[in-house]
């Protein structure tokens, strides 16, 4: 298991690929035994979001707006690293991630397991 683990990002890679080229030959016409090309899933859209706007001109702009705060990142660019530091490290949580594996090289810390937990009792 930890051979085909640490081997997942080639295998992943070597998926992605014969799957881009048996669509690519799908694409050309190539008949692939049990399966058939389809159009994919789409999401809809504006055209013209600016037409859209003017067609619901009398709506209010809270009714057909969506405001949103710019990222972190956005925003310490707009201040400068100190000045963002100061105002507003305060109000920045920072989640822990989700566990993930990953080889014994990797520098992150490695995360309690119920084994070293319990190893002093």
């Amino acid at each position: 298991m930890v051979e085909i683990f640490n081997k997942s990002s080639q295998i992943t890679k070597w998926i992605n690929a014969v799957a881009g080229y048996m669509l690519k030959e799908a694409l050309s016409g190539k008949d692939w035994p049990g399966l058939k090309l389809v159009e994919g899933r789409s999401v809809r859209k504006w055209r013209d979001e600016h037409e859209v706007m003017e067609l619901l001109s009398e709506y209010d702009d809270t009714q057909i707006l969506n405001v949103k705060l710019k990222g972190i990142g956005d925003i310490e660019k707009l201040l400068g690293k100190k000045q963002f530091a100061e105002a507003l490290n305060d109000v920045i949580i920072k989640p822990e991630g989700s566990p993930t594996l990953v080889n014994k090289s990797d520098p992150r810390q490695e995360l309690n397991n119920a084994e070293n937990d319990f190893k002093d009792l």
